[in-house]
């Protein structure tokens, strides 16, 4: 055989070898990767199944329990495991808009039934909520049975990759309970504060410019941040406008759920049950207990605005403050005990969402004298100040903000500082379940 003929079917020969090999080597990754893929979607999937088929048994639970404690305890489960469906089910949303309406509906049941835990909960619930809790069980249902479809199907060896996944048209019923039968009204959460929703923006910017952490690194900021930590525990990643590690924690302040987030490693959320009985410390040392532990989770200069005490808790609103101005869209919530002084409730969001020291504040402001003399001549002035407010469209305006009585009533009244318009008007309400403002 001619030499030159056989050294290039010898290269011929390697070449096809070589093309095998990488050919092999991609298809191997490939496989790899859907079985990882389809790993991380079953996961999801199981886990968003166990706790829905938990959110079922505990609403109906509600309708037979006879005291506030219990009803408090099964409340705050409901909500934590409709944040743990939510954001497992949110894995699986990237083609499915049906998951995507019952990741907003079960937001709305565990949003309820922490409302109803805070505000309607004596020894039993009144009836209107419970004929709205039956109707959320009925959806719950649909939504259970719709996941032991596909449950099935996994069990027949098909996988979310290939078939489960571009198949979620089983999930159709879910949408079309949620999307053409009667809807669910859920009463319209009543502000605990002034501006205590803040702006309703999903960019974080507060996070913008900072590295993402792992799971180890989360574990080690919760165990730096809380105080002489005895347990904690990984439970699932939370994913949307501000992923997060979600895990369970049993530290000096008391046992609960937080929610870190992925970026950043800042605490977003933390929430807890305690069997509060006596208001034995203080309101003003639960304020400064607060504010000390902000300090240590990493928010600082922060001012309370906002202080409502209902029996053994006391719930306190926190705002950035720059140059004597308050920020209200920079807003911090807190749940504090008065019994114990134990944290039972912290949530940061409208602070990540909107905390910016890139912000346009105006230069041109009017007098305090120049605004007082645009109010009511029958309203007795009790305080005032300089703060931004968000409005509509995203907008943030500075104004002077004037707490008034009139005829023995409180209102918080909100005048632009420029043009000294009137943007705002709030009452704040006296209450069983403390002051609140609307």
């Amino acid at each position: 055989m001619n030499k030159g003929l056989l050294i290039g079917l010898i290269i011929a020969i390697l070449i096809a070898i070589g093309l095998g090999v990488t050919l092999g080597i991609v298809v191997t990754h490939e496989k790899i990767h859907r079985t990882r893929l389809d790993g991380l979607y079953a996961k999801a999937h199981y886990e968003a199944s166990d706790a829905i088929s938990n959110i079922e048994v505990k609403l109906s639970k509600l309708s037979v329990v006879n005291s506030s404690n219990m009803l408090k305890k099964l409340l705050h489960e409901i909500c934590r495991d409709s944040s743990i469906a939510s954001i497992n089910l949110s894995q699986l949303a990237v083609e499915s808009e049906e998951i995507t309406v019952i990741i907003k509906f079960l937001n709305q049941t565990g949003d309820y039934a922490k409302y109803l835990a805070e505000h309607d909960c004596d020894d039993i619930l009144s009836t209107d909520a419970i004929i709205l809790i039956e109707k959320i069980r009925g959806t719950i249902k649909i939504i259970q049975n719709a996941l032991s479809e596909t449950s099935s199907l996994i069990l027949t060896g098909k996988n979310f990759v290939s078939g489960i996944k571009g198949r979620l048209s089983i999930m159709d019923a879910c949408f079309n309970r949620l999307d053409t039968d009667e809807h669910l009204e859920y009463p319209e959460m009543i502000y605990d504060g002034p501006f205590s929703d803040g702006l309703d923006n999903r960019e974080a910017k507060y996070l913008i410019n900072l590295n993402d952490i792992d799971i180890d690194a989360a574990t080690k900021i919760i165990r730096d941040k809380f105080i002489n930590v005895q347990d904690l525990r990984f439970l699932c990643e939370r994913f949307g406008p501000i992923p997060g590690y979600v895990f369970d924690v049993t530290w000096h302040g008391g046992n609960g759920c937080v929610i870190i987030s992925k970026r950043g490693g800042m605490i977003v959320e933390y929430s807890s049950f305690a069997d509060t009985r006596d208001s034995n410390v203080p309101e003003e040392q639960c304020v400064t207990l607060a504010e000390e532990l902000l300090g240590n989770f990493g928010y600082h200069n922060l001012q309370p605005v906002w202080v409502s005490g209902n029996q053994s808790i006391v719930y306190i609103n926190f705002a950035y403050v720059l140059d004597d101005i308050i920020y209200y869209p920079d807003i911090i919530k807190v749940k504090m005990s008065s019994d114990t002084a134990q944290l039972l409730g912290l949530e940061a969001s409208n602070y990540i969402y909107n905390h910016t020291y890139d912000r346009e504040i105006t230069s041109d402001i009017k007098t305090s004298d120049m605004a007082r003399g645009k109010l009511n001549s029958s309203l007795i002035v009790q305080t005032q100040r300089l703060c931004v407010i968000p409005v509509d469209y995203g907008r943030e305006v500075l104004t002077f903000e004037f707490s008034v009585t009139l005829n023995g009533e409180m209102y918080y009244i909100y005048l632009d500082a420029s043009t000294l318009s009137e943007i705002k008007v709030m009452k704040v309400i006296e209450s069983d379940a403390g002051r609140l403002i609307v």
